[in-house]
């Protein structure tokens, strides 16, 4: 496509004014468009996407100029179905995750498409929230480069308050135990948590305020902090670290602390 100086460069000339030279223009356009959308459906293919709205959903976000574009394009695939919403989640999230490494532009999709106005927003929050938590749960089956560009993931999307860190939660420790589940899951944690450090420095520990009512996580993220965060923070960022400790020490919610009553 043309871009406005082209088009004034070339308004006033006989190639463009010419009828067989816009003919030429449109069909080598058409040519080029048609070589991309092949290319793309071809690694579509390739990705496992295996439906067309899939196949659709993934052409609108590796063809889209940005994250903006892509948004827009995303929003021709789906119209006005909400249902499909959840399919956009698992798409972009697999792709994120296939990468070579952590591609902030998926996570820029995301966050925009959460901003989204009307009910749209709060739809693709909800889908986001559970395509990540079903990512989280089968991290001990991923190589760990996967593991460590899902951490970033959930970085992110933390720090856009598109999920919190209660999210952790549903990570299924059991399965962790086996293999080399446990080494997994201690990257996903170690790097979730180094990355909240390096986005929100002082403020980082803030962000696990709201894990205090969940007892287990509450205590196990402390355990992590100190046994697999701590020695791999450089001295200037030990305090960011311990104030984390802190946060999850002061945050513990007594169990016998309800009311009392006399029978």
């Amino acid at each position: 496509m043309f871009d406005p100086e082209q088009v004034d460069r070339l308004k006033d000339t006989p190639w463009w004014r010419g009828a067989s030279g816009g003919i030429r223009v449109t069909a080598t356009t058409s040519k080029a468009e048609d070589s991309e959308h092949a290319r793309l459906l071809k690694l579509a293919a390739k990705m496992k996407m295996n439906t067309d709205l899939r196949k659709s959903i993934f052409i609108a976000l590796m063809g889209a100029e940005d994250y903006k574009h892509a948004v827009f394009r995303l929003g021709q695939v789906i119209g006005s179905r909400p249902k499909l919403v959840p399919q956009v989640a698992v798409v972009l999230l697999h792709c994120a995750i296939h990468e070579n490494s952590f591609n902030r532009y998926y996570c820029r999709v995301g966050k925009a498409l959460t901003e989204l106005p009307g009910t749209w927003g709060s739809r693709y929050s909800h889908a986001l929230r559970n395509a990540l938590t079903k990512l989280l749960q089968q991290c001990h089956t991923y190589p760990v480069k996967r593991v460590g560009i899902l951490a970033k993931i959930a970085a992110f999307m933390i720090v856009e308050g598109v999920v919190d860190l209660t999210i952790l939660r549903f990570l299924d420790f059991a399965c962790a135990e086996t293999g080399d589940g446990r080494v997994k899951l201690d990257v996903l944690i170690r790097e979730l948590i180094i990355e909240l450090i390096d986005r929100k420095g002082d403020e980082a520990a803030k962000l696990f305020e709201c894990v205090g009512k969940y007892s287990d996580l509450r205590d196990g993220l402390e355990m992590m902090v100190k046994s697999l965060v701590l020695p791999k923070l450089p001295t200037e960022e030990q305090s960011r670290g311990k104030a984390i400790i802190a946060v999850l020490k002061e945050c513990k919610v007594d169990e016998d602390d309800g009311d009392e009553f006399d029978f």
